[in-house]
């Protein structure tokens, strides 16, 4: 499924059904991780701000990055890095398949987070980073900057 880039104005059929893949996507998973909600301001964020760069720091499942990079391909510009130190990232694969999500045991977050945006036609404004960094006192949190 293609993302809307182009003459996929707000309300149309192809509009809402490739929106709809990137909000279900994060709504189910958003259930197990409680990032659903989140995903829905970074998107109208994105949509309305405009940006050419867009960082988050903290991948998680990626459900924030697929909404955010569906903004981005909406708005026919900009371009989204997402990070993530992969430490919970075991934790959060073990607990995919409650959230009907059937990939491979041992997946890496990295090839899921590009198998899963190519799915949903967001790949080509996303791109994934592993950081070697200790975690955060945020952990939970992603932080996203926008910059023009």
């Amino acid at each position: 499924m293609r993302a809307v880039s182009e003459g996929g104005e707000h309300g149309s059929p192809t509009h809402d059904r490739v929106l709809s893949t990137a909000f279900d996507y994060a709504r189910g998973i958003g259930r197990y991780f409680g990032s659903e909600k989140v995903c829905f301001l970074l998107y109208s964020l994105i949509r309305m701000r405009r940006p050419d760069h867009v960082i988050e720091l903290g991948c998680g499942t990626g459900a924030t990055a697929f909404c955010m990079a569906q903004g981005l391909c909406e708005n026919d510009n900009g371009r989204l890095l997402t990070v993530d130190n992969e430490q919970a990232w075991p934790e959060m694969a073990a607990r995919l398949p409650l959230a009907g999500l059937g990939f491979p045991t041992g997946i890496a977050l990295g090839d899921y987070v590009q198998r899963v945006a190519t799915q949903l036609g967001v790949a080509d404004r996303l791109t994934y980073h592993k950081a070697e960094v200790p975690p955060f006192p945020v952990a939970q949190a992603a932080l996203c900057l926008l910059y023009t």
